[in-house]
């Protein structure tokens, strides 16, 4: 490829990107808290969730989980579950964002199972609830 010729490949353009963007989403993030997530990697982190965030509509459902040692819902009162992507509860994960401090020791094996369990739980319960 030519230096001079710039890659005017754009992704978010293509229908499959769209769809993907468009279609509803059940979602777990999970951010790294431990005290490897210290400065800039902290903002980043913080940055890339924010992000996320603004890609979401009332027909998505998330949730954001704090993990180290353990894994903590980052609002409390979103207990465990996969809440609308309203704009009050997009607001509550902003306004819990800024609050993050890191601490302690990741523990990835235990987010990660905190996040499949959850989202195999809703998505079930989604189909089969009457």
């Amino acid at each position: 490829m030519d230096e001079k010729d710039p890659d005017l490949y754009d992704a978010r353009l293509r229908s499959w990107y769209i769809q993907a963007a468009s279609s509803p989403k059940d979602m777990v993030i999970l951010l790294d808290v431990s005290g490897s997530m210290t400065g800039l990697r902290k903002e980043i982190a913080i940055h890339v969730v924010l992000n996320i965030l603004e890609t979401l509509n009332e027909n998505d459902f998330v949730n954001i989980f704090n993990f180290s040692t353990e894994t903590t819902e980052l609002v409390s009162c979103f207990n465990d579950s996969l809440v609308q992507a309203n704009m009050e509860n997009i607001g509550e994960f902003k306004k819990a964002l800024k609050t993050i401090e890191t601490k302690e020791i990741a523990n990835f094996s235990k987010a990660l199972i905190k996040a499949f369990e959850l989202l195999q739980r809703d998505t079930f319960y989604a189909k089969y609830e009457p």
